[in-house]
């Protein structure tokens, strides 16, 4: 996905100039995943679709929360991402994503 792609560019970002611009790709990625799984989009998905914006949502909760020192707007971007991902997920029964966006969820809770 277009927003692993920045954040990996941004983690080996050897310069002030580098990390800037892919801290702009990062926003702009997460901008285009947010839209693209907003509820009005998502509303008459297919539930292996909201199961993968579930599964995406986790995988930036955990971005956030693995970052060295995680400041506190990353760790409400982590809670966000992990209660985004439960919310896409709310038609479905609980599963093991389910309960792994809990304990991210959980995570970003004791660390804010």
């Amino acid at each position: 996905a277009a927003w692993a792609a920045a954040a990996r560019e941004l983690a080996r970002a050897p310069s002030r100039g580098g990390e800037r611009a892919a801290s702009s790709r990062l926003t702009l990625a997460l901008r285009h995943f947010e839209r693209a799984t907003s509820p009005s989009m998502l509303a008459r998905a297919s539930p292996p679709m909201r199961a993968c914006a579930a599964s995406c949502c986790l995988e930036l909760a955990r971005f956030f929360l693995e970052l060295r020192q995680p400041r506190l707007k990353d760790l409400e971007a982590a809670l966000a991402h992990a209660r985004g991902g439960r919310e896409r997920r709310r038609l479905e029964g609980g599963d093991a994503l389910d309960a792994q966006l809990a304990e991210a969820e959980e995570r970003a809770l004791r660390e804010l």
